[in-house]
């Protein structure tokens, strides 16, 4: 395996081994920045833990608004509209606990001001989420 010798900010297209190969990036999206690959003579898109079918999508970074931006709006902390979100015709995705985490990224958006939370407090957060979501069914 060769070292990494060159880096990209938008999009690079290589040669590789006589095809072209497109690396893109996205922005942040599921991490800070985000790469799907494409093989145009192929017709494939390698797009990773970026498509989510059926399963709630956690954002480690990248953009969020709508219900999380009415909810700071009314006052509501993180938590309080985590747990109180109302996730519609998504409520039986798979994970739907990783709300709290996409919510948290956008309250931190909004207004970076507050504590950072690391990642074993939000992984506890989506336990808390998960657990009171059972008691309710």
């Amino acid at each position: 395996m060769r070292a990494r010798y060159q880096t990209f900010e938008r999009r690079l297209t290589l040669d590789v081994g006589g095809r072209e190969v497109r690396l893109l990036n996205l922005g942040p999206a599921h991490t800070e920045a985000d790469t799907v690959v494409h093989v145009p003579d192929a017709g494939v898109l390698f797009a990773g833990d970026l498509l989510f079918i059926g399963c709630t999508p956690i954002v480690w970074s990248g953009p969020l608004a709508k219900q999380t931006d009415a909810a700071y709006a009314k006052g509501l902390d993180f938590q309080e509209a985590a747990f109180g979100i109302e996730l519609a015709e998504y409520a039986d995705w798979l994970d739907a606990e990783r709300i709290v985490v996409n919510v948290y990224r956008r309250y931190r958006e909004i207004h970076p001001d507050p504590p950072v939370l690391d990642r074993f407090a939000l992984f506890g957060l989506m336990a808390e989420w998960d657990s009171r979501r059972e008691r309710r069914a």
